[in-house]
């Protein structure tokens, strides 16, 4: 049970302003990154309501919010979003004003270099984001707003410039399920912000390139999450707790059930994260119930953690990267949008070369391809069988890493059987049959393409068992926010 009340957010970029109460909305901003069109399919059947939500959320995602005439953040006569945020918690604590809290992403545009810079790349650069996330209970005879909004800019140390990415969510309770306590309130996490290897578009060069980001997700929520759909069966708040403490690997012994919303969306969203999509590929794929992470025992706190470690999804993280760049220029397709220098700013998913992407992987995991090396050998995927092939390679050039760039070259070398055998069972898949390879990296590959929060928040709702709405938000995706409900209306107001 929830014991959340009321929710808002503001989500503004450049010129555009989006905010809300939240009794519950239904919108998604459209990603400044990626541009591909949602085609993720929910596993399980859905019902008519499912149905629905999907078909709204589809019809709305080209919505940027309302949009100002005059810049948000340089007109005198605007509310800035800290007034905004005031006001919006003054009228959501009239329905439960005993605690609250916000969360914002803050990103700052780079500045032009150059004067060329400033007049012809459309395409503006961020630094990474400011996270701020405040929570506090309620004085007595103290107004929620004040203290919240106070505490907000004790803590933020940003300041918000016109041309710079911001959203924020905020919630207030009045406590039904859980105590007034800092830990219990929203915005949840699950596993704090952690630096992550990201494969993100690069709208200014129109290739995919890989960057050290912070992640972490954050939501607010309202409502009943009861259950979640998996495994052929229905996993109550409580296992499910659990469940997520081992195939995560943080513990969270929070009470309510909004921060295992925000664990289940942590492991769906996985586009760009070849550490993420191979967890998530491996729970789809190899667990078959829900104690499968637990020995096969009742799945309780005390039960031992037999879902593999953090580092073994690093091994699989590591070799799938190789493969992946020697083919992702081909199945990335970045499209023109004007005629000025460096202005590609959308991109395609290429189903065949995603197709032999597949093929290249498995064929070099049974034994029919060739594992590609690096020169500059700063691929290494922890094996030590690897290094001890290194010396008696007998290495061909194979083809430019980058497609257009002859000095970097990648070399691939037939396995020795003996080797492969190792390999395989350092990534535990020395008793796979080729089908279930097959299955375990077509899912892998298809959700590091597309499962971005969008996809997320579309899987969880059609698993979920309850009435509630959410919002959520990624540091990895600026400007994103995506809001949904199930089995409740929602509202949305402008000013």
């Amino acid at each position: 049970m929830s014991s959340s009340i009321s929710s808002y957010m503001i989500c503004s970029f450049k010129d555009k302003i989006l905010f809300s109460i939240f009794g519950g909305l239904l919108l998604y901003n459209k990603p400044p990154i990626n541009h591909h069109k949602p085609i993720f399919k929910p596993i399980k059947p859905i019902n008519e309501l499912d149905r629905s939500l999907d078909r709204s959320l589809h019809m709305v995602s080209s919505i940027n919010g309302l949009r100002i005439n005059n810049n948000l953040l340089t007109n005198s006569e605007l509310l800035k979003p800290i007034d905004i945020l005031k006001s919006q918690t003054s009228a959501t604590e009239i329905r439960g004003g005993q605690a609250g809290g916000f969360s914002s992403f803050i990103y700052n545009q780079i500045e032009a270099q150059s004067l060329y810079e400033s007049q012809f790349n459309q395409v503006a650069s961020y630094e990474e984001p400011i996270i701020t996330r405040v929570r506090c209970v309620a004085r007595k005879r103290h107004p929620l707003a004040n203290d919240l909004s106070d505490l907000y800019i004790s803590n933020n140390p940003g300041t918000i410039r016109s041309n710079d990415i911001v959203s924020v969510i905020g919630h207030t309770r009045f406590a039904t399920s859980s105590i007034n306590e800092v830990p219990e309130l929203h915005p949840h996490e699950w596993t704090p912000c952690n630096q992550q290897s990201i494969w993100q578009f690069n709208r200014q060069i129109g290739r995919f390139e890989c960057k050290e980001l912070k992640f972490v997700v954050h939501i607010t929520h309202n409502g009943d999450f009861d259950a979640l759909d998996c495994y052929s069966q229905s996993v109550e708040n409580k296992e499910l707790g659990l469940w997520l403490e081992r195939v995560l690997h943080y513990p969270n012994q929070l009470k309510g059930d909004s921060p295992k919303i925000a664990g289940c969306l942590e492991l769906l969203r996985v586009q760009g994260s070849w550490f993420a999509a191979s967890r998530l590929a491996w729970v789809r794929c190899v667990l078959a119930t829900v104690n499968d992470v637990s020995g096969n025992g009742e799945l309780t706190s005390n039960a031992p953690n037999t879902f593999p470690s953090n580092a073994f999804f690093m091994k699989w993280s590591k070799y799938l990267d190789i493969h992946w760049r020697q083919h992702v220029n081909n199945i990335i397709d970045a499209s023109y949008v004007s005629n000025l220098p460096k202005s590609k700013s959308t991109y395609t998913i290429n189903r065949k070369a995603e197709k032999l992407l597949v093929k290249a992987i498995i064929d070099s995991l049974t034994g029919v391809g060739s594992i590609p090396f690096f020169e500059n050998n700063q691929i290494d995927i922890t094996l030590d069988l690897i290094k001890e092939q290194l010396s008696s390679l007998n290495l061909s050039i194979h083809n430019s890493l980058n497609g257009n760039q002859a000095s970097k070259h990648s070399y691939e070398q037939q396995i020795p059987t003996n080797s492969l055998f190792r390999i395989k069972r350092a990534l535990g898949i020395d008793l796979w049959s080729r089908k279930t390879l097959k299955s375990f990296i077509t899912t892998c590959v298809y959700h590091f393409l597309r499962a971005d929060l969008y996809n997320a928040m579309t899987e969880l709702l059609a698993r979920a068992t309850g009435s509630f709405g959410i919002q959520a938000h990624c540091t990895i995706e600026p400007g994103v926010v995506v809001i949904a409900s199930k089995g409740q209306p929602m509202s949305i107001a402008f000013d």
